[in-house]
């Protein structure tokens, strides 16, 4: 698990104590080391620090702050990236880039630089392999001889709506169901969404996309229930596992919201349930709450009921 963490805390310092001196022995001159990172730089919205969990050992970190030098206002820098050296070669850097990129995103950020050496051969290396190319040096590395610095460019993550029977829409769908079944070894299908509830008037059934790439699917439908005239409700959020980590869910959610707001809905609500944390995750922080059972799963004891007002 790799997760946002306080660069004052004992863990962080720890790692970071460990990262400064892999550095000053690689790079004993002078003026060739750059540890530099406030904790303000890190706050919400500039920017981020993370650290890679397995249970409760701390197996590395990383960084990534907002630039606000000329130029550079859209770009998002890689900082502290550390993998303690008995977690080296089981993908724990990826991971942790994986997720700088993700809050890059969630920034508003479209590209990430980062510096490095050029006597940091694995660092090199796993730069180029999620995507990083080198560029000429910026800002304080200008006149570092030592430096190498890299760029990866983050394509937007867009939506698009389509017909709930299209073919990506049929494959996100049972994916979804695959999912859901193995979590709560339930094999009975889900209720197939009536095309009409998400027709242009009623609701939306859309893909999320990166180059092209399908990433992830979300519906809307409008209620018309007793009581649920005044809602809209969420169905069918799902992305990829190989595009989990860069905030393409919550992409898809916005999108959702301002299809809700269209239809002029006082309020979103969703069933999702007790053994999705991640989902109940994502859409706490989206603003939603838990709320009063509702619909066709009310009597379900693993379901989770949730509601965001938007009016």
């Amino acid at each position: 698990m790799v997760a946002r963490a306080d660069l004052a805390s004992d863990v962080a310092l720890g790692l970071i104590t460990a990262l400064n001196a892999q550095i000053l022995a690689r790079y004993p001159e002078e003026g060739a080391t750059h540890f530099d990172l406030d904790l303000d730089e890190v706050m919400p919205g500039r920017g981020a620090f993370v650290i890679a969990w397995e249970g409760a050992h701390a197996l590395g970190c990383g960084a990534v702050r907002r630039l606000l030098g000329p130029g550079l206002d859209d770009a998002g820098e890689v900082k502290r990236m550390y993998v303690i050296p008995e977690a080296r070669g089981r993908r724990i850097g990826a991971l942790i880039l994986d997720r700088l990129e993700a809050e890059a995103r969630a920034l508003g950020l479209r590209r990430l630089l980062l510096e490095t050496g050029d006597r940091q051969v694995e660092a090199l290396a796993l730069y180029h392999r999620v995507g990083f190319n080198r560029i000429g040096r910026f800002g304080q590395y200008v006149d570092s001889p030592l430096s190498v610095c890299m760029q990866k460019h983050l394509a937007p993550i867009t939506t698009r709506r389509v017909a709930v029977d299209a073919p990506e829409a049929v494959a996100l769908q049972r994916a979804v169901a695959a999912e859901v079944a193995a979590r709560y070894e339930d094999d009975s299908p889900p209720n197939p969404l009536d095309p009409a509830d998400v027709a242009p008037s009623r609701g939306t059934f859309l893909l999320a996309e990166e180059g092209g790439r399908v990433l992830g699917c979300g519906a809307l439908r409008r209620l018309s229930e007793p009581g649920l005239e005044d809602a809209a409700e969420v169905k069918r959020m799902y992305v990829v596992p190989e595009g989990r980590g860069h905030g393409v869910a919550r992409v898809v959610l916005d999108a959702l919201e301002a299809e809700a707001r269209a239809l002029g809905v006082a309020r979103m609500i969703l069933e999702t349930g007790d053994r999705q944390p991640e989902a109940i995750a994502l859409y706490t922080r989206a603003g939603f709450e838990v709320i009063p059972r509702f619909g066709e799963a009310w009597t379900h004891p693993l379901s989770v009921f949730m509601g965001k007002r938007l009016v």
